[in-house]
């Protein structure tokens, strides 16, 4: 007669126990006891970002793989800037004697800024060329709730760092083939020094492949991306190519897109690996 009461204080000891262990416990869920509503909220914040970009370079059909990283060091003339903060009443970017007001736009500075052929010590790290603090206000009503000293405006600066291209990771000559096939061998190589016909610089690399049957000497194009050692490529305007090199600087990686010249909408892929020379 006393199993059937003790069966049922079980039961219930049981039932107090698992609803403990699966309490509600999520500061972000309202429907939980311990819901915060300022938990995803933040104070205004004038924090931006820097990547390094293209300009209005290769077209889009790129970006398959292509990743912005958040930098403070640049090898590109053309330079993305995006503030974190949404909806802002005011941006106010001060960058040089520029006063910029949208919360994402590109510039192009100064080849000078990247390009110094004298840099050729390959035992020391590249120059830097040039430093441009970049300040940004941002203005935008706060949430005096979760925030009640928060006035509303918030200034951030940072600095970024030009280094030099002459000094690119991709320099060199790379043997490989392309789209897994064996008998596509070609070596491809990369020159930041060659004058090239666009900027009479060799800032714009003249990249070379026999693949292609032409070589890339004249309307060649391209900026090295430094952060995660990307760059993007232009031969003409019916090829484009996005290399990609590893960190101890032996392996490349290319994907190329070969525009059809007639049908403007046919665009064909292949990709090459190769080791360095």
């Amino acid at each position: 007669m006393q199993i059937f009461p003790k069966n049922i204080f079980i039961f219930f000891i049981a039932i107090s126990l698992f609803g403990c262990r699966h309490k509600c416990m999520d500061k972000t869920n309202p429907d939980c006891e311990n819901f915060d509503p300022c938990t995803q909220e933040h104070p205004i914040s004038a924090s931006f970002k820097i990547y390094e970009s293209w300009g209005g370079g290769p077209p889009k059909v790129q970006l398959d793989k292509w990743v912005f990283y958040d930098t403070d060091t640049v090898s590109s003339i053309f330079v993305k800037f995006t503030a974190d903060e949404k909806d802002a009443s005011n941006y106010e970017w001060h960058i040089g004697a520029g006063i910029y007001n949208t919360r994402s736009f590109d510039l192009e500075f100064p080849v000078s800024y990247i390009y110094d052929p004298s840099d050729t010590d390959y035992s020391i790290p590249r120059k830097i060329l040039k430093t441009v603090p970049i300040m940004l206000i941002v203005h935008k009503t706060p949430n005096k709730i979760c925030f009640p000293d928060d006035d509303g405006i918030d200034t951030v600066i940072r600095t970024i760092k030009f280094i030099n291209i002459a000094r690119s990771d991709f320099e060199g000559k790379f043997y490989g083939y392309w789209d897994d096939n064996t008998t596509k061998t070609d070596t491809v190589s990369f020159d930041y020094h060659a004058k090239d016909s666009i900027t009479g610089l060799g800032m714009a690399p003249v990249y070379k492949t026999q693949y292609f049957k032409e070589s890339c000497e004249e309307g060649s194009s391209g900026f090295e991306i430094y952060k995660e050692k990307q760059a993007v490529l232009g031969c003409a305007w019916t090829k484009q190519i996005q290399a990609f090199i590893s960190d101890d600087k032996r392996t490349l990686e290319m994907d190329a897109y070969i525009l059809d010249s007639i049908n403007l909408t046919t665009i064909t892929k292949h990709h090459f690996k190769g080791k360095r020379q």
